[in-house]
């Protein structure tokens, strides 16, 4: 439950000023320069890890996960590195078995959360990001190792079959508004705390 509350702490530095990409258009997490990106993630790997050892190494997992087959110095370099770090954090840990699932458990959050944000509240599932349209990749032998199937009934809900929770539950996420007159004013370089805050509160069921 730690490295999934922590998981993108990686982030918190990065978002506190929203910068260009060369388009004009802010950078995402999907574009954000991949050597800034990954010294982050580094940091937060670390960070994680000095208050808990076995979350730090699922984190170093997730985020080695992304660069798997990546063939840029910079992602070589992370992946190799990373792995080298949860060989040595390994040893100073008693029980390793069952990390593979953990990360399997922190990864579907990690998609849900990003299922949640990155789609339109009420979007049609033929709308839809291309990364959920068929479901989730993980699997639980709880559900029966069925797929998991996400979908926006309305506006403020979010349909999850086989639900994998005890109980269905509200909670709201949080985001900051951005004008394009704000955007161009500020030369395309703005600091998150100067814009308005936006809630809005999401239920699954």
């Amino acid at each position: 439950m730690y490295a999934i509350r922590q998981h993108d702490n990686a982030w918190i530095p990065l978002d506190q000023i929203i910068l260009s990409s060369s388009e004009g258009h802010p950078y995402s997490f999907l574009n954000y320069p991949l050597e800034d990106k990954l010294d982050a993630y580094k940091k937060g790997i670390e960070s994680t890890g000095k208050e808990d050892l076995y979350s730090g190494i699922l984190l170093s997992m997730h985020y080695a996960s992304f660069l798997k087959n990546d063939t840029s110095a910079a992602g070589v370099s992370f992946f190799e590195g990373e792995q080298k770090r949860q060989k040595d954090w390994k040893k100073r840990i008693k029980d390793t078995s069952r990390l593979e699932k953990h990360l399997n458990i922190l990864q579907f959050f990690d998609d849900a959360s990003l299922y949640v944000c990155m789609n339109k509240a009420g979007t049609p599932k033929s709308e839809e990001i291309s990364w959920f349209q068929n479901g989730f990749r993980h699997r639980f032998s709880f559900l029966g190792k069925k797929k998991i199937y996400p979908l926006w009934p309305d506006s403020s809900s979010v349909q999850i079959k086989p639900f994998p929770f005890s109980n269905s539950f509200r909670f709201t996420i949080e985001g900051r508004k951005l004008p394009k007159n704000v955007w161009e004013q500020r030369n395309k370089s703005v600091r998150t705390a100067d814009l308005q805050i936006m809630t809005q509160e999401i239920r699954f069921v």
